[in-house]
C-alpha cells in the first residue's frame, strides 16, 4: 500500500500507476521494492563452509534475532544468548583515529565503527572494517575539499569512496600517505562525528579497549525476548528440500520471519486483521514459539558464538530447528566483504540461517538490488 500526499489536496487514484492530485495527474511507482535473495547450504562438520564466508564477510551488524519452535522451559535461551555483547559511541573527529594508541589498537585486535545518523546515498559516512580498512563515503562537495584519492561510487553516483587501511605495514607516521591523511582530516575533513562502535580482541568483547576513544561512551545492546504460546509454526523438518530451492517455500519462510519480527498476530483467523493480510503458510501447526532479539552493533565473533550455542542447544533437547536472522545497517557504506553498499529503493543487507539439529544448514542472504555480493 503506498500513500501519496500532497498538501491541501486530494488524491485520488486514477489506475494502477496514475494519482490527481488537485488539477495535477501524476504517474506513481507501485511495485513493490526489489531485493536478491541467495541461498547457500552447508553442515556444520564442515567449519570453513558457506556460513562462514557469510557470517565473517559482513562485520557491519546492527541485530541479530533467534527464533525457536519451543517454550522457554525446553530451550535454554539465556545460555544460547548470554550476555549482551558490549558496544558503545564515541564522538570525535577523523583525525582522532590517526593518533598513535588509536592505530595500535586497530592493529591488536578488531575494531569496528560506523557513523550514526547519516544516509549514505546524500550524506557522508564512515565506516572501519575489522581488516582497519577506513571507508569514506563522500559527496562531491566534499570530495572535491578532502583532497584525496578515491572512486566514483557504483551504487551512487553522486557519491565518491575513498579507502584507506589503517592497519597496514606500510602505514607509519613517517609515510606520505599518513602524511596526506593527516593533513585533509586536521584541515579540510574536522566535523565532529558520532559513531557507533565495538571491539574484538582474541574472539572476546573487549568495552573497556575502546576507552582511548574520545567521548566514548559504553552501552549495552538491548535484549528483547518475547514467548508466544499459541502462533502458527511451520513444519521446516518436514520440507527440508525445498527451502534449499529457490520457490514458493523459501519465499514463505523468510515472509514468515519476517511476521516475527514484526510482531504479526500468526494465530488461526489473524489474517483478517486490517493491519496485516498476512497468512501463515498451510502447512504450519499451532505450537509456541520463543523470540529473543539484540539490537546495537554486534561483532561477527559474537554471532559465531551465538551459532555453536545454538546448535549445542538443539542437540540436548527436541527442538527441531532454529532461524537466526541478522541484519546489516541500512545506510554503511559497506555490506558484504566490504563491498559498497547503497539504499536508493531500500538498504536490505540481512542473512538468516536455519539449523537443523543433525547440523545441517540453509542460509538465505537477502540484498538491495544496488548491492555487490560474492
Amino acid at each position: 500500500c503506498v500513500c501519496v500526499c500532497f498538501p491541501l489536496c486530494v488524491c485520488v487514484l486514477l489506475s494502477s500507476n496514475f494519482v490527481m492530485a488537485g488539477a495535477h495527474i501524476v504517474k506513481v511507482n507501485f511495485e513493490p521494492l526489489r531485493a536478491r535473495t541467495a541461498c547457500l547450504v552447508g553442515h556444520a562438520s564442515k567449519p570453513r563452509g558457506p556460513l562462514h564466508r557469510v557470517l565473517h564477510g559482513h562485520p557491519l551488524n546492527h541485530a541479530v534475532q533467534l527464533v525457536v519452535p519451543a517454550s522457554l522451559a525446553t530451550f535454554d535461551m539465556d545460555s544460547v544468548m548470554g550476555k549482551a555483547a558490549p558496544c558503545g559511541t564515541c564522538c570525535l573527529s577523523l583525525a582522532a583515529l590517526l593518533a598513535p594508541d588509536v592505530l595500535q589498537l586497530i592493529r591488536d585486535g578488531r575494531l569496528c565503527m560506523v557513523s550514526l545518523h547519516t544516509r549514505i546515498d546524500c550524506d557522508d559516512c564512515v565506516a572501519l572494517l575489522p581488516t582497519g580498512e577506513l571507508v569514506l563515503s563522500l559527496s562531491k562537495s566534499t570530495y572535491e575539499k578532502a583532497g584525496l584519492q578515491g572512486v566514483r561510487a557504483e551504487c551512487s553516483p553522486a557519491k565518491f569512496v575513498v579507502r584507506v587501511n589503517l592497519a597496514a605495514a606500510s602505514f607509519t607516521v613517517d609515510s606520505a600517505c599518513y602524511q596526506r591523511l593527516k593533513w585533509s582530516f586536521e584541515t579540510r575533513l574536522t566535523a565532529q562525528l558520532s559513531l557507533l562502535c565495538c571491539y574484538v580482541k582474541a574472539g572476546v568483547c573487549d568495552v573497556s579497549a575502546l576507552s582511548v576513544l574520545p567521548g566514548f561512551v559504553p552501552a549495552t545492546n538491548r535484549g528483547l525476548a518475547s514467548k508466544k504460546t499459541s502462533c502458527l509454526v511451520p513444519a521446516l523438518e518436514e520440507r527440508r528440500d525445498r527451502l534449499c530451492v529457490e520457490g514458493t517455500d523459501q519465499q514463505e519462510l523468510l515472509e514468515w520471519i519476517g511476521a516475527v519480527s514484526c510482531n504479526v498476530p500468526l494465530d488461526k483467523g489473524s489474517a483478517d486483521s486490517w493491519i496485516s493480510h498476512f497468512r501463515a503458510p498451510d502447512h504450519c501447526t499451532e505450537q509456541p514459539c520463543t523470540v529473543y532479539r539484540h539490537e546495537g552493533m554486534i561483532a561477527c565473533e559474537s554471532i559465531a558464538q551465538l551459532v555453536q550455542r545454538t546448535r549445542e542447544q538443539l542437540k540436548s533437547t527436541e527442538c527441531p530447528w532454529a532461524a537466526l536472522t541478522v541484519w546489516g545497517f541500512a545506510d554503511a557504506p559497506v555490506s558484504w566483504n566490504g563491498l559498497e553498499h547503497g539504499y536508493q529503493e531500500n538498504g536490505e543487507n540481512s542473512y538468516t540461517v536455519v539449523m537443523f539439529r543433525d547440523g545441517a544448514y540453509g542460509v538465505y542472504v537477502s540484498t538491495c538490488q544496488h548491492d555487490f555480493f560474492s
